[in-house]
């Protein structure tokens, strides 16, 4: 995880990230005191949200505070999926699987940016921890705390929903598993109660945050096509599915569309690819301990992708499958030890470096914008009131003294400060009738660049 932080350490990003929307809900829950009412989904996950405002009302705003909630929640992630895997597979295993998990972009790229995912998967890990430890002592406290924290995951993101018909069946077709299930599901009660009774207090709407996770679908997104529109919602939709952009340009039938692209991207793909070869190397056998573990887990993943691709029809980024990488990750690293002890030590080492590798090496690709940030901070200073900036730039700019002071696409401004994913000579809006005044560029290992444009007329 330092390795990835050292390589990219960009933190929040803003733009049309998530990250803006979390960072708004935290700014008006520490000047409210915490009592900030959710005007969006993003605004109701208060998993993160509570904590980040904290930080806030106690630290001030600085890109340290912002960062600081993500990166502890990656890092319980990671301790949690090391500590399950040790106690599954091995100690070994537990090593190797950490590295490729932490290195996995999609983890890498947001340790120090306010997300739900990385929360999410925490809590699902948590929750899988306890699970494996009522299994193991018959006490039916753990799997009470187990089931009330894979209810925190769903009301940090309700995508977690797909692990309920995934525990279902894991305990249809595990006798011992049954006798947990009652307390757990209790324990998953508790935590939709305790969240449905502080809306009713607060609000007199019990199922507030609920209403809001189904209403965001009539938010505009920049992910599907200009003017879409369903006759229903998206669960079950193939209208909805069909239509999100696909995220590496792969484009065949709907059907295929999603896995495709999650496969061909490098934030994600790498890894997935490298699990399946070394399943099709060493075929886990269903007469083995730990060839059955690897069979379920591979149909959870299966499971859990259908859920979230096809049955909610969430656009399919590589983000929403984190728990699928933390599959891959236990698989490629159960198959390379196991591999390593029967003597094919090569192949085992070739597939585990290069997966390492290749993640570190995209990770290099991505530009950090926080290089822009002091010419941003001076522009701002010195030209004051007379500049202006669009509304994207105002969000990649929020923690720059100065920037929230400026006014946002003024009628008549003749100076605009812009961030530019690519070349300030890039920027369609302001090729006619504008001077590029100055500019300041980030560049990558990769050769990847995002520019800070001063554009005068």
């Amino acid at each position: 995880m330092l390795v990835a932080l050292v390589i990219n350490h960009a933190g929040y990003r803003g733009g049309g990230a998530d990250d803006w929307h979390y960072l708004e809900a935290a700014r008006c829950a520490a000047a409210h005191h915490g009592l900030c009412v959710p005007e969006s989904h993003w605004w109701a996950r208060f998993p993160l949200v509570a904590p980040m405002a904290a930080l806030l009302a106690l630290g001030g705003e600085s890109r340290v505070m912002v960062g600081l909630v993500p990166l502890l929640y990656a890092a319980l992630a990671l301790v949690l999926f090391t500590l399950l895997v040790e106690r599954r597979f091995g100690r070994a295993e537990a090593i190797v699987a950490g590295v490729l998990l932490a290195t996995l972009p999609s983890i890498a790229l947001v340790l120090l940016q306010p997300n739900v995912d990385t929360a999410e998967l925490a809590f699902v890990l948590g929750a899988l921890l306890l699970i494996e430890a009522a299994a193991r002592s018959r006490r039916r406290r753990e799997a009470l705390l187990g089931g009330a924290l894979l209810g925190l995951a769903i009301l940090t993101r309700p995508s977690a929903l797909a692990w309920l018909p995934i525990a279902a069946l894991a305990v249809a077709a595990l006798p011992k598993l049954g006798r947990l299930a009652a307390p757990a599901a209790l324990g998953l009660a508790l935590a939709f109660g305790a969240e449905m009774a502080a809306y009713w207090l607060w609000l007199g709407d019990p199922l507030h945050s609920w209403r809001l996770s189904l209403g965001h679908t009539s938010i505009p997104s920049a992910e599907l096509p200009p003017g879409f529109r369903s006759a229903r919602g998206p669960l079950f939709n193939p209208d909805y599915i069909a239509a999100w952009r696909p995220a590496m340009g792969k484009h065949v039938h709907w059907t295929i569309d999603p896995l495709l692209n999650l496969l061909a991207n490098p934030a994600m793909g790498t890894l997935l690819i490298a699990a399946l070869l070394l399943l099709a190397l060493k075929r886990p056998s269903p007469r083995e301990a730990q060839g059955r573990a690897l069979l379920w887990l591979l149909g959870a993943a299966i499971l859990y992708f259908g859920a979230i691709t096809y049955a909610f029809a969430i656009d399919p980024k590589p983000r929403m499958f984190l728990p699928v990488g933390a599959i891959g990750a236990t698989i490629i690293a159960v198959q390379a030890v196991a591999m390593w002890r029967a003597g094919s030590r090569a192949i085992a080492a070739v597939v585990g470096l290069v997966t390492v590798g290749m993640n570190l090496a995209y990770l290099a690709t991505v530009p950090d914008l926080n290089g822009l940030e002091p010419a941003a901070a001076a522009w701002a200073r010195e030209l004051g009131p007379t500049l202006a900036v669009d509304d994207a730039s105002r969000r990649f700019l929020t923690l720059v003294p100065g920037v929230q002071a400026l006014p946002v696409d003024p009628p008549g401004a003749r100076r605009y400060m812009i961030v530019a994913l690519g070349r300030c000579e890039e920027v369609e809006r302001f090729r006619a009738g504008w001077r590029i005044e100055r500019r300041e560029v980030v560049t990558t290992a990769g050769g990847e660049q995002a520019s800070l444009c001063l554009f005068g007329r």
